[in-house]
């Protein structure tokens, strides 16, 4: 039964990978604008960051009592950038087809900018070259 879950899930994520990219080069004929390009990745990368840190920074303000103001700025900064990755799409489509790729497209960069922000600490960490330390006056 797992295998067969496996197999289901995998079949899902193929069939959504198709209908994607079949949507995505039907855009790119009719409007000559690519959704899923790396600058529009870029955008939401730092939106979403901008969007995780602010939302950490207003929890601990909560929790400590402290401003919540700089939590919300942040966040706003990182609204006002899927903001304006959904206008820049409407604006080089129609409304509707715009809005809809904009949705898509966030959804698919939200979920790349999660795995891609946790590549990006390994590979920092692996780099780094720490080492433990010893403490032998003990």
């Amino acid at each position: 039964m797992l295998v067969l879950k496996i197999m289901g899930f995998i079949s899902v994520l193929g069939f959504l990978y198709w209908v994607i990219t079949t949507l995505n080069n039907k855009v790119i004929k009719k409007f000559n604008h690519d959704f899923l390009d790396s600058g529009n990745f870029i955008i939401a990368f730092i939106s979403n960051l901008f969007i995780y840190f602010g939302h950490m920074w207003y929890v601990e303000a909560i929790t400590k009592s402290g401003d919540v103001l700089n939590g919300i700025l942040i966040m706003g900064i990182g609204g006002l950038g899927l903001l304006l990755l959904i206008t820049l799409n409407i604006k080089m489509t129609n409304f509707l087809v715009g809005l809809t790729g904009s949705l898509i497209q966030i959804t698919l960069f939200g979920i790349a900018s999660f795995f891609a922000f946790f590549v990006i600490f390994i590979v920092i960490a692996f780099f780094a070259n720490a080492r433990p330390v010893y403490n032998i006056n003990n």
